[in-house]
């Protein structure tokens, strides 16, 4: 059983892709400008969700 994407306390790439309905491309493009703050550990990258809670609050669609 998964946790639902809106109580996770980290999320991956692919779910920020899914919340925000973009591309890995764009979600990707977001981490290289620093953005969306994550934490990368060689190739896993996870961002808080309070990193994401900030992004979505100063980049509204």
């Amino acid at each position: 059983m998964s946790t639902p994407l809106e109580t996770k306390m980290f999320l991956t790439v692919d779910d920020v892709c899914e919340l925000m309905d973009v591309s890995k491309d764009t979600v990707q493009g977001w981490l290289a400008d620093h953005s969306l703050k994550a934490f990368r550990k060689e190739r896993t990258v996870r961002i808080s969700r309070k990193a994401f809670d900030a992004f979505v609050e100063e980049h509204p669609w």
